[in-house]
């Protein structure tokens, strides 16, 4: 992983978590719980019922890791006191160790690991995360793309009223989060502020629609 891009990564969580609570930091938040939470929600959509036929929802399974990695930089900076630079060297180091062999990895063997991403004691192995990472299919270049993706759309649901239930999720017909796939599919490496301006043009139009 480029240390720049995880920096950056980092400045935008403290930022989008100071838009819920400028003092996120010292709240004291259960991070690891919100891990586990989401981490069950990934399972769904690789499918780990063995008494029903399922098949995996890549996409959807790639945008849930996303939303864990949200609260995996949420738990590490909480832990280093804000500090970015030592974040980042902590969660680089541990990412450097995964398994280089990771995309083999077997579909049982990714519910494991899947399950132990958040430990009974709160820590997060960050080495567990990159093995995740590379079954799924998500580079470090892709999942750079699809955090800032998703981490706009998070902070444009703030702007826009979802911690007071005034935010309208479906638009056009479609959930916000397709809505989001579709603009990143259309516009590859956009960088985070088109992509607000993006969601704000899209956003008006489901506002204007009867």
């Amino acid at each position: 992983m480029i240390p720049g891009q995880l920096i950056e990564m980092f400045q935008l969580q403290d930022k989008m978590n100071r838009v819920i609570n400028p003092d996120w930091i010292n709240a004291g938040y259960d991070w690891s719980r919100a891990i586990f939470v989401e981490s069950a929600e990934l399972l769904d959509h690789i499918g780990w019922k063995w008494w029903k036929h399922q098949e995996m929802n890549l996409e959807q399974a790639q945008l849930e890791f996303v939303d864990i990695w949200h609260f995996v930089l949420s738990h590490v900076l909480a832990a280093h006191d804000g500090n970015v630079q030592a974040a980042t060297l902590a969660l680089l180091d541990g990412w450097k160790a995964g398994n280089s062999q990771a995309a083999a990895t077997p579909l049982q063997r990714l519910v494991e690991i899947i399950g132990s991403v958040a430990g009974l004691d709160g820590q997060v192995a960050p080495n567990v995360l990159y093995e995740v990472a590379q079954r799924l299919g998500l580079s470090d270049a892709k999942l750079f793309e699809l955090y800032v993706g998703k981490n706009a759309l998070n902070h444009f649901r703030q702007k826009h009223g979802y911690k007071d239930g005034t935010y309208i999720k479906m638009w056009g017909g479609l959930e916000d989060n397709a809505v989001l796939s579709v603009l990143l599919a259309e516009n590859p490496g956009i960088s985070y502020d088109p992509l607000m301006a993006l969601l704000d043009e899209a956003y008006a139009e489901t506002k204007a629609t009867p």
